[in-house]
């Protein structure tokens, strides 16, 4: 299996990425950038970058902006990147670190699980936050559902993880739960413990690190 990380960040994230990138090597696999047309993000140039991509337009949250940019980033993965061998994508966002190396794919979607909707204003079905990470045959299925749910104006406000949940639950998409945690941000000492503690369990990944003193906070315990 060859697994190539795409990170999602946008020109304000610039500082985080720089910040952020020696954990996203700790993936131990090939990084590529996708940012904005409009306004394109400095990504460093390591061994492990392959390039960038600019997808979609700054803005645009509510309607189908981020879906869409999701959805061309899959296309591309189907059409040029596992042309040149990658067999699987993990999709994540600028303030995600991995703590450890990517296992193999584990088929299907491999996410984490961000909550419940309550059914005021999203469907009441877990929803799923990053890392969205698929093989080929799971990104065509996204690709083929979420251009339905489109065309059908179901945007789940413009929330991905909100509407890749909705989409597992239309279509029983086959989904995995990846050894991680995440919140928005850990900006509260409950969700930094519970973060410290899904590490010291083996949780690859951790979502929510908005700032250096919480990227700070979060390794200390850690560090050799």
């Amino acid at each position: 299996m060859k697994t190539l990380v795409a990170i999602l960040g946008h020109q304000g994230a610039n500082a985080t990425i720089l910040r952020h990138w020696p954990f996203y090597e700790r993936s131990g696999r090939d990084l590529a950038g996708v940012g904005r047309v409009d306004k394109p993000v400095s990504w460093p140039q390591t061994s492990s970058f392959i390039g960038s991509f600019n997808i979609g337009q700054d803005g645009g949250a509510g309607g189908p902006n981020h879906l869409e940019r999701l959805l061309n980033l899959y296309k591309l993965f189907l059409t040029d990147l596992s042309g040149l061998g990658y067999t699987d994508i993990c999709v994540i966002e600028y303030d995600g670190i991995f703590l450890r190396p990517l296992p193999d794919h584990p088929g299907g979607l491999a996410t984490t699980v961000g909550g419940y909707g309550d059914g005021v204003g999203f469907a009441p079905c877990p929803y799923f936050h990053t890392p969205w990470w698929v093989d080929v045959e799971t990104a065509g299925a996204i690709v083929e559902y979420g251009e339905r749910m489109l065309g059908m104006k179901i945007y789940e406000g413009g929330f991905v993880d909100r509407w890749l949940g909705l989409m597992v639950e239309l279509y029983k998409l086959p989904w995995n739960s990846f050894p991680s945690f995440s919140v928005n941000s850990l900006d509260h000492p409950v969700y930094m413990k519970a973060a410290r503690d899904a590490i010291a369990r083996g949780a690859a990944y951790v979502h929510g690190v908005k700032t250096e003193q919480q990227l700070r906070e979060l390794i200390s315990p850690f560090r050799a």
